[in-house]
């Protein structure tokens, strides 16, 4: 008895060193079958250096350092991995042909390649046999078109790639987009049509920042190109801008942004027909396009719009009603991609431009920057202002011209200065520059020329030909703007001359009804205040010319001014500077 358990245990052992020793050597002779079997369902070579091995839980072969090589007469493999993993079940243990409907490639590297010659490495002589499904875990996915010098990659790709027996394909997975995880879910009609007459293709994509949506056709006979329905929605073009590695930095504006329209790649440049794009509040339509040939990305537009407000789209400089801007305007970012826009449209909207037809054109290159804005409503008012900016100096440097015929001196004056005390239409024209990172820095530096010519307006603030009778009243006060009144002229002209902020009056006349006067002095545009001369002279019903025997001071916050007599020493005995006005011969009055 005890004879028997001995040989039986033996038996026993015997059964499991052979079966230890099976399974150590299975996977070198089962090696010849699969990559034969590899050879033979797509046409090419599997070469293994790190050995086959089983693996457990789950059971499976696993072929070390691998390499799937690329068609015949080109380099570089197709498929390079860590480890390829086959799945394992007891009839591929005992004999039968090993499973390749089910693979794993560990930390792989997919090289898809279109030669000088116009060959594709993807490119096998038939579809495969049988439904193919592979796994990619931690792996890396490049296209690169030797004929254009076109690359795309992607780093860190996980998910689940499906090859049908008709050689369409599926991949749902994700990978990793400048530090992003981008999800994908798409479908290929056929592989091999990509590179004959195109192949049809539907995919989404979705990142933090950007989802989108393509329902179309693929081909890389030419170029890699795309053509088809496109919608794409992005949370905040500033932090997409960002994640693309664009230097766009925080401020107002460029915010949501959805766009839908007919997508049309070519190589590394796109196009998408018939736009419909909506910014932040504002939807415009028209011709879209993106070049990313260079080493900075130009975008190209041919916009219109039913209404559009543009000053959501400006700089945030920090201003307030009390004082000018001091956040960095973010020049910089114009160094980041060039542009050429025109936009149209019949309402636009801009400080105190209020739904008028404009035209704007935008363009930048290499960080030099100009627009252009032309307002020209029905009824023959013409406002044109140019700006440029050279965001490649340092301080960046600024140039504004404005030119204006039979516009409105108020709306000219509020969007230039926030005041609006000047009213009266005419031509305003002005050529202006100035350097600075932020809009006080600018004003602090503004020079050039400006000039205005009004008929028909008013200056807010006393009647002055009420108060050239008030002067003795007014010495201790001063008039004020803040007074509810109003001088009405019949026409009024000034040329200006700045420096360093500082615009001085070469001339400037205003004549009203019974008054005519004439200005001197300084405009301090970085401190907001005035230093004005005025000598008013009266002028009666008989054409006989009086005036005041001294010069009126307008002096002080150029949104509420002092305005009294120029007597030296006024404000400080206004009794003396009283009874010297006397002596002059002015009267008293009420």
């Amino acid at each position: 008895m005890r004879r028997s358990y001995a040989v039986a245990g033996g038996a026993v052992l015997a059964a499991m060193v052979a079966a230890s020793l099976w399974l150590m050597l299975f996977p070198k002779l089962a090696l010849p079958a699969i990559q034969s079997r590899i050879t033979e369902q797509l046409g090419r070579t599997l070469e293994v250096k790190g050995g086959a091995r089983l693996s457990f839980a789950p059971l499976a072969f696993s072929l070390g350092q691998i390499s799937l090589s690329a068609p015949q007469g080109m380099e570089g493999p197709l498929v390079t991995a860590d480890t390829l993993r086959i799945p394992v079940g007891l009839p591929q243990l005992f004999g039968a042909s090993p499973d390749l409907s089910l693979l794993t490639l560990e930390k792989a590297d997919i090289a898809l390649l279109v030669d000088e010659r116009d060959q594709v490495n993807w490119h096998f002589a038939s579809a495969p046999g049988s439904p193919l499904a592979l796994h990619l875990s931690n792996s890396a996915v490049r296209y690169f078109d030797a004929r254009n010098n076109q690359a795309l990659a992607l780093a860190n790709v996980n998910g689940d790639l499906g090859v049908g027996s008709d050689g369409g394909v599926t991949f749902i997975g994700s990978s990793e987009i400048n530090g992003r995880l981008a999800r994908y879910d798409m479908e290929l009609k056929s592989l091999a049509r990509v590179h004959e007459d195109g192949s049809p293709i539907t995919l989404s994509f979705e990142t933090p920042e950007i989802k989108a949506g393509f329902d179309g056709r693929l081909s890389t006979v030419k170029v890699f190109n795309l053509v088809g329905p496109v919608d794409i929605s992005i949370t905040s073009l500033r932090q997409a801008a960002r994640w693309a590695g664009l230097g766009i930095e925080d401020g107002r504006g460029f915010g949501p942004l959805t766009i839908s329209g007919a997508l049309d790649s070519s190589g590394k440049a796109f196009a998408i027909r018939q736009a419909n794009v909506t910014l932040d509040d504002v939807t415009v339509f028209g011709e879209l396009a993106i070049d990313t040939r260079n080493a900075t990305p130009k975008i190209q537009a041919q916009l219109s719009a039913p209404t559009f407000t543009l000053d959501g789209f400006l700089p945030d400089s920090g201003a307030t009603p009390e004082n000018w801007g001091r956040s960095p305007l973010g020049f910089a970012a114009l160094r980041a991609f060039d542009t050429e826009i025109t936009l149209e449209t019949p309402s636009l909207t801009f400080g105190t431009l209020k739904e008028q037809p404009a035209r704007m054109v935008v363009s930048s290159t290499g960080g030099k920057f100009d627009a252009s804005l032309a307002v020209m409503p029905a009824d023959g008012t013409r406002f044109v202002a140019e700006a440029n900016i050279d965001a490649t100096a340092s301080p960046p440097s600024f140039a504004l011209t404005l030119k204006s015929d039979n516009a409105s001196a108020g709306q000219v004056l509020q969007l230039l200065t926030g005041q609006d005390w000047v009213s009266g239409t005419g031509a305003i024209s002005a050529a202006l520059s100035g350097s600075g990172d932020t809009q006080e820095q600018i004003i602090g530096t503004l020079k050039g020329k400006a000039s205005v010519t009004l008929g028909a307006g008013a200056i807010a603030g006393p009647d002055i030909v009420a108060m050239l009778g008030q002067a003795s009243q007014r010495i201790l006060t001063g008039w004020s703007l803040d007074t509810p009144s109003r001088t009405a002229f019949s026409s009024l002209a000034v040329d200006v001359t700045m420096a360093d902020g500082i615009a001085t009056l070469g001339a400037a006349a205003l004549d009203a009804p019974g008054l005519k006067v004439s200005v001197t002095g300084d405009i301090d545009f970085l401190r907001r205040a005035v230093d004005l001369r005025a000598d008013p002279k009266l002028i009666a019903a008989d054409r006989d010319v009086s005036g005041l025997p001294v010069k009126i001071v307008v002096n002080g916050p150029w949104g509420a001014p002092r305005i009294y007599p120029d007597v030296p020493g006024l404000l400080l005995n206004p009794q003396k500077g009283f009874e010297t006005l006397k002596s002059m011969g002015l009267a008293s009055g009420n």
